[in-house]
Parts: structure tokens; sequence; C-alpha cells
């Protein structure tokens, strides 16, 4: 064991000399949720590995261990990292916890789900719930479901939340590259980050909120949002339907979809009532209503 560590730090110790401030931070952060030995294993992996070239993790996850499929070089990493050291501690609020109990269906909707680590992470915070996972990207989607295959309460659905109207026009969608990893994929034509966005799919089968949730057949007590600028267009075309549903955890994306964004959001709010904003750019919005 000692010698497998002397060699780990030894290959990473070059690499970490010439980080930035922010990427030592993540590796750190790393090490402290995977352990010395499992960490500097993923990091070696992460920052030598072939990019994309996929390794497993294994995490402390719930009540039992979980294992992750991840790509080198890619956000896969510092995605995990965020997600189980932090980024869904605000549904940890009393409001929150008191809407899954109070629920009768348990359903989460988790759109813009990625690889799975969101999905399985809300599956173990309300183990109650069942989790509709959707994601746009098919590369993603593959991981989302190789990683979410032990999970018996998710359901991994291929396809983009768009807003009712687009989704009763356009069968399938464009699915968009704004040149930052396999995280920022988009059904915006010309993100303002990356006006002159490349193509990385022309056939994402559309899917409209309103019809998740009736195909569902009951209603969701959660919806995350976390869909790269479509957010603002979900706000606006299928409002009825998210003033409806008692928890919405939302990342605005202004910086892709522009500051309007920020008018659909206060309309949002003030149909609904509580709002908690968390250290990574979500907000959890509660009607006061339900609580």
């Amino acid at each position: 064991m000692y010698s497998l560590l002397r060699n780990l730090l030894n290959s990473l110790f070059v690499k970490f000399v010439s980080l930035p401030l922010s990427k030592l931070n993540s590796a750190r952060r790393v090490v402290q949720l995977l352990g010395l030995r499992e960490g500097l294993a993923a990091l070696r992996n992460h920052y030598f590995g072939s990019g994309g070239s996929r390794y497993r993790v294994n995490v402390f996850f719930g009540p039992t261990t979980k294992t992750f499929s991840l790509r080198a070089g890619t956000s896969d990493l510092s995605i995990l990292s965020n997600v189980i050291l932090g980024e869904l501690d605000v549904l940890k609020e009393p409001e929150a916890i008191g809407l899954a109990a109070a629920s009768p269906s348990g359903l989460i909707i988790d759109g813009g789900a990625h690889i799975g680590i969101t999905a399985t992470a809300l599956s173990r915070m309300f183990p109650r719930s069942k989790v509709i996972a959707i994601e746009a990207d098919p590369e993603n989607f593959s991981l989302l479901v190789e990683n979410t295959r032990d999970e018996s309460k998710i359901m991994p659905v291929w396809g983009a939340l768009v807003g009712s109207n687009r989704a009763n026009r356009q069968k399938t969608i464009t699915l968009n590259s704004r040149g930052n990893g396999y995280q920022g994929f988009t059904v915006l034509e010309r993100p303002l980050d990356r006006p002159v966005a490349e193509v990385r799919s022309d056939s994402v089968p559309t899917l409209s909120l309103a019809n998740v949730v009736a195909n569902s057949g009951v209603e969701p007590w959660l919806v995350k949002l976390d869909i790269e600028g479509g957010e603002k267009e979900l706000m606006e075309e299928d409002f009825d339907t998210l003033v409806q549903i008692p928890a919405i955890l939302i990342e605005l994306h202004e910086r892709i979809a522009g500051p309007e964004v920020g008018a659909s959001f206060v309309s949002l709010c003030d149909a609904k009532g509580f709002v908690q904003k968390d250290q990574y750019d979500k907000y959890l919005i509660i009607s006061v209503t339900t609580t």
C-alpha cells in the first residue's frame, strides 16, 4: 500500500505544482470525499488517463458504497465531489424535508441529469422518492444508465426538456456544445457565452415538463432544472405547470441565456414564496401554501 501511495504522490506532484489554486482546491475536495488512497488514484486517472477514457471510483454514499464510472480529463470528478460535499445541502432545509415526507407520490424529476450523480444523491437523500432522470446528450445518457443500473428507484430518460410550445412544434432538437466539456451542452442556437456553438447532436427528442408529469401519472414534489440556458423558455412556456410543483431547484444560467431570465425567475418566485440560494448558484423555490 505504501509503495502505491508513494508512486501516486510522485506522479501527481509534477502535475499539481503547475495547477492554479482553484484546481488544487478541487483536488483537495476529491481526497476529502474519497479518502487518501482512492482520491489519489482518482486524480491520477483524471489527469493522466486518455481524454474521455472511463475509470471507476467508489464512494461511501448513503448507507452503502456506490461505484461511479467517470471520464478522464472531464468535469465528472469535480461534479461528483461538489454534489456529495454540499451542492444539495439546500434541500436539507426543513421546508424541503417536510415536502418530501408529505408527498403522496415521492416523485422527483431531475432535468439535466448528466451522468446520474445528482439523481443518485437525490435518491439517497429521499429514499421514498422515485427519480425520473432526464439527459439530452447521448454520451452522458449512456453513463447515466450505467451509473444508475443498480438504482431501482431511478428511471433514466433520453431527451431535452424544452418549453411546451417548442415540444409541440418539434419532435427533435439540435444539442449544441459551448466548448466547456460534457456538462455544458445547450439547446440554445446562440448561447451568449459561445455565440458560434458547435453542433453536438442534431436529433435529440424533445420533452415538455407537462408531458413528463402527465406520463408519470403522479404529481412530483420536486423538480431540479439544470439545463444550460433552457430554464428561461421553460419558465415562460410552462409557468402553470411549474407553479403547481411544490419545490423547484433551479440554476438560472444568465451567462448563457441572458439577464432577461431574471424576470421569469422573479415571476415564479412571486407565485410561490420561499426562496433559498445555495453556494453553487442554485435556487430552491418552495410554495408557501404547501409548507
